[in-house]
């Protein structure tokens, strides 16, 4: 019985160290300030979706940030769709991207950062999932 148990354990302890990551590290998203930090540079903020690693297989999605509040979202789909318009931040932080001609509204985000950079995630999504979170690449 006792060998059993210690297999058990080993067993345990093995697995929850070669378990993998759910996605980037989560603590509360930055402030205002920070938000436009980020996004605001004179040379613009470029993300790209699955975690700022090219997929190359139709699902590819970035998101360009320009001055005066100017926002460009590329859909690297069967061709190449872009969208282009404005985005707003909100006092909490909260990005609001407004595009003309895109088929469908695109999420509420924030920002927040981690030991490998800043990372976009939708309002709402507890962690990494389906193309989030987009990774700030340029």
């Amino acid at each position: 019985m006792r060998l059993f148990t210690a297999f058990l354990l080993l067993f345990g302890l093995i697995s929850a160290c070669t378990s993998p990551r759910g996605g980037p590290p989560r603590a509360g998203h930055v402030s205002r300030d920070e938000v436009l930090r980020q996004i605001s540079a004179p040379a613009g903020a470029t993300f790209l979706s699955y975690n700022g690693h090219w997929q190359g297989t139709d699902i590819d999605k970035q998101i360009t940030f320009k001055k005066d509040n100017r926002a460009e979202v590329t859909h690297f789909g069967f061709g190449v769709d872009t969208y282009q318009g404005t985005y707003t931040v909100e006092e909490s932080g909260a990005i609001h991207l407004s595009l003309r001609k895109a088929p469908e509204p695109w999420p509420i985000m924030y920002l927040y950062v981690d030991r490998q950079g800043p990372f976009l995630l939708p309002e709402g999504m507890p962690r990494a999932g389906a193309h989030w979170p987009l990774r700030r690449i340029r």
